[in-house]
């Protein structure tokens, strides 16, 4: 495991890319943690869902390219495989909808 006791690492799901940036911003908001990080996939060309999540961070914090300090992006495979470092993953399908998180 890369991560030791010394860190505490909150993993969660927003099922979308709709719902990462309010996710986020609540997080960030509500000073529930000492970091706040996004780690999804691009989703598929032409990646019209993706760029507009970059803008809402962008608006958030009040700059552009905010977006780049906090956004880490991966296909689905290898979301499962980061993820596999903080809790049980199987990588059975890179179907979002059947992910075992």
């Amino acid at each position: 495991m890369i991560f030791d006791d010394v860190y505490s690492i909150t993993v969660k799901n927003a099922k979308s890319l709709d719902n990462i940036s309010a996710m986020y911003q609540n997080e960030y908001s509500n000073d529930n943690y000492d970091l706040v990080l996004i780690f999804c996939d691009t989703e598929v060309a032409p990646y019209k869902q993706f760029e507009q999540l970059k803008k809402k961070l962008d608006a958030f914090h009040g700059f552009q390219y905010a977006h780049r300090q906090i956004l880490y992006f991966a296909n689905p495979c290898t979301l499962l495989i980061v993820l596999a470092h903080f809790d049980k993953a199987n990588l059975n399908t890179n179907d979002k909808k059947k992910m075992p998180f």
